[in-house]
């Protein structure tokens, strides 16, 4: 049965393949309300407007999301655009319905089933982001470090190099080099031991 969604590290390097590194970049390190509880559906939706929006969608659907046109791929397109959309109210300040506070905590049943690996990835990037908008109040190694800046104003979430994306680039208040904070994954017992 094919995937009714698709993985969002590959539709950035996508994004990317197709020369839209600068908005792919600008979708990592969005903005997502705190009251949204699946920051990865809001980025998808970016995503899926983007690659719409510049007619690469069909490709895209060829290559990473085959289950695109299925009901239930039908399904997960409106949701990641309806994420999108909250996100932006949220964030303009209007006030939400019943409905719409529904959305952004994460309880409409079974109308968004999450895989484990899906569910397991918007936890990675959930962690991400609440390190990032927390770092000045973690101190690493008795210092307190702060998001980098580079100087065109790229913050340093999902900073891009050479050779891929760093999660979190700091600084400490010692001025030293910026520092590289290490992903944090999390594999769960039954993956460690072999089951699937």
């Amino acid at each position: 049965m094919e995937s009714p969604t698709f993985k969002i590290a590959d539709a950035y390097t996508f994004a990317v393949a197709k020369g839209l590194e600068v908005e792919a970049n600008e979708i990592r390190s969005m903005v997502i309300h705190s009251a949204i509880r699946r920051p990865a559906a809001v980025r998808k939706g970016c995503l899926v407007e983007l690659l719409e929006s510049r007619g690469f969608m069909d490709q895209f659907v060829a290559q990473y999301w085959p289950g695109r046109h299925t009901d239930a791929g039908e399904r997960r397109r409106a949701t990641f655009l309806e994420q999108k959309l909250l996100n932006e109210r949220l964030l303009r300040g209007e006030p939400l319905d019943e409905d719409a506070a529904e959305e952004a905590s994460g309880r409409q049943g079974d109308e968004f089933p999450f895989e484990a690996e899906q569910a397991s990835f918007a936890l990675e990037a959930q962690l991400r982001d609440f390190i990032a908008q927390n770092l000045p109040r973690i101190p690493i190694n008795g210092r307190r470090v702060t998001l980098y800046t580079d100087p065109a104003g790229r913050a340093g979430v999902e900073y891009p190099t050479g050779v891929g994306p760093i999660d979190i680039l700091a600084v400490d208040d010692s001025g030293e080099p910026p520092r590289l904070l290490r992903r944090l994954v999390y594999v769960s017992p039954a993956a460690s031991a072999g089951v699937s």
